[in-house]
């Protein structure tokens, strides 16, 4: 009964493997290159992810549920961990490259999201894939070392003071939004049009001679404030 049991399960794997992959690698394919023709920067990333992702899961796959190599096997632990900084490098690449949407399409809902949501959101990830690689993969025990970390960590915020400070302003600046991106703000005596907010920096494009709303313009310029 149970040989019978694993026969199946090794026909299913093998007929997902067989049917399943050549599917979604040509649908990565078709909608890369729709975005690439388009000038989409997330062509890319999905790309990456048919070419450096998929043949390394799909060799996993194989090894783990066809072949029935164990997971103790130091060298199948390997070819995880390569999967996970695969999978890492192109979910990295997708976020900087969808960070990129506001300066490429200036009304997309990209423009409206901080920048600092980006760089967050990359080093949770990598902390989590690394986190992963270590514990779920290696099996090495994380909880030991938390203490260690967590004096570490109070050693960098004092040491960090300043710079943390500027960053609540900044989380504070962009809760508050006292201007969003397409907003005319007078600095100087000069009309300005807000093109990115961040909370480190607020990119800006400023005409001297013209007039907000104007149909006369003078020379633009871009800078940051």
């Amino acid at each position: 009964m149970e040989a019978s049991f694993l026969k199946q399960e090794i026909f299913l794997w093998g007929l997902g493997l067989v049917l399943g992959m050549p599917i979604l690698i040509l649908v990565l394919g078709e909608w890369s290159e729709r975005l690439a023709r388009r000038g989409n920067p997330l062509a890319q990333g999905l790309r990456q992810i048919r070419h450096v992702v998929l043949p390394v899961l799909v060799v996993l796959l194989v090894l783990r549920h066809l072949v029935g190599v164990t997971d103790a096997a130091a060298w199948l632990q390997s070819l995880e961990t390569l999967l996970w900084l695969t999978v890492a490098y192109a979910g990295l690449t997708l976020l900087r490259n969808t960070s990129t949407f506001s300066d490429l399409y200036p009304t997309a809902w990209v423009s409206g999201v901080p920048g600092l949501f980006f760089v967050l959101v990359r080093t949770v990830m990598i902390f989590w894939v690394l986190a992963y690689i270590l514990a779920g993969v290696w099996g090495i025990e994380l909880g030991r070392y938390a203490t260690s970390l967590g004096f570490a960590g109070m050693a960098v915020a004092f040491a960090l003071q300043e710079p943390l400070s500027n960053l609540v302003s900044g989380f504070l600046l962009l809760a508050d939004r006292p201007f969003q991106v397409g907003d005319w703000c007078q600095i100087d005596g000069r009309w300005v049009l807000v093109q990115q907010t961040g909370w480190r920096t607020t990119r800006f494009e400023s005409y001297e001679d013209g007039y907000r709303g104007g149909a006369k313009w003078g020379s633009g310029k871009s800078g940051y404030h």
